[in-house]
């Protein structure tokens, strides 16, 4: 039974959670280590922490996905990093429901 729900969902190429996943940069790019503050971080992690907590204090709620990735690229530009961050889901999302971590 397993083997076949496996099979299924490939073949489907679809999930059954909200699974979605955030990369540090393009295939075609190198994401960054940092150091930040004193402390060593990947530069695409501090800027999604400090998206995040940008956009809920600007708004005083959860952000969305899309705006938490948009100010994410451009934290990085203001940090005169090159990478861009994807994003990519399991299967078909609303990207303007609340961003959940």
């Amino acid at each position: 039974k397993g083997h076949e729900v496996q099979k299924k969902l490939e073949q489907e190429n679809t999930s059954k959670a909200d699974v979605f996943m955030f990369s540090g940069c393009r295939d075609d790019q190198t994401s960054a280590d940092a150091v930040i503050d004193n402390e060593a971080t990947g530069a695409m992690s501090h800027c999604l922490i400090k998206a995040y907590n940008a956009l809920e204090s600007e708004s005083g709620a959860s952000p969305n996905y899309t705006s938490v990735l948009k100010r994410m690229r451009e934290e990085l530009v203001k940090g005169k990093y090159s990478q861009v961050p994807q994003m990519s889901c399991g299967r078909l999302l609303d990207m303007g429901n609340e961003f959940l971590m």
